[in-house]
């Protein structure tokens, strides 16, 4: 019998650690706030130590990448594992999205440290619903004209999952259910279609 901890409680130890990481870093281009890689790492990265985890130590499944130039997008399925000081492991499997490879190994890892210590930020609970407000459903109504102009849709209705595929890779990984109205309005803004002027307008 050993007092050693398994993996399992060394990342309950780091989940009691690390309580919450605030989306205080901000997208230039979009406007929009989020948690990068090097924050979620400043923050774990001690914790790690202090209980003998090593990792997330990835492995490529599998990519691909999707047209090109400015438009090119690289697609990762990482698998991740972690050690704990007694050499046992938990890995995870996560996507990563991005413009080119080492971008998208960041969000999916970035992702995986998220998901498996649950972490998450100081705004509120990430896995809360938005609340039911007017500025909310109006946000909701612009979003189902904006995919049916899109051309997103399913049997004559918003595909709703597309719509959630283009806002995890504008946000670069973050999930729709947790977009504040502000981060919402950023996202529609940009997927928008543009309109042009016919000659004589």
């Amino acid at each position: 019998m050993t007092d050693t901890p398994t993996i399992h409680q060394a990342l309950n130890a780091v989940m009691r650690q690390v309580t919450k990481v605030s989306k205080s870093q901000k997208n230039n281009h979009f406007g929009f706030a989020f948690r990068g890689i090097e924050q979620i790492m400043e923050a774990t990265a001690p914790a790690f130590r202090e209980h003998g985890i090593i990792g997330p130590v990835p492995t490529v499944l599998d990519m691909k990448a999707e047209g090109s130039g400015k438009t090119r997008t690289v697609i990762l399925t990482v698998q991740y594992e972690f050690v704990g000081p007694a050499g046992d492991v938990l890995s995870t499997v996560v996507l990563g999205e991005a413009p080119d490879t080492i971008k998208a190994l960041s969000i999916a890892e970035r992702i995986a440290l998220i998901q498996v210590l649950h972490i998450p930020t100081s705004q509120r609970d990430a896995d809360a619903p938005p609340p039911n407000t007017t500025t909310r459903a109006r946000l909701q109504n612009r979003a189902a004209a904006i995919a049916k102009a899109n051309g997103w849709q399913q049997d004559g209705k918003p595909d709703w999952d597309r719509v959630a595929a283009e806002y995890t890779e504008w946000s670069q990984g973050a999930e729709i259910t947790t977009a504040t109205d502000a981060e919402l309005k950023s996202f529609l803004d940009s997927i928008e279609p543009k309109q042009t002027m016919k000659r004589g307008q």
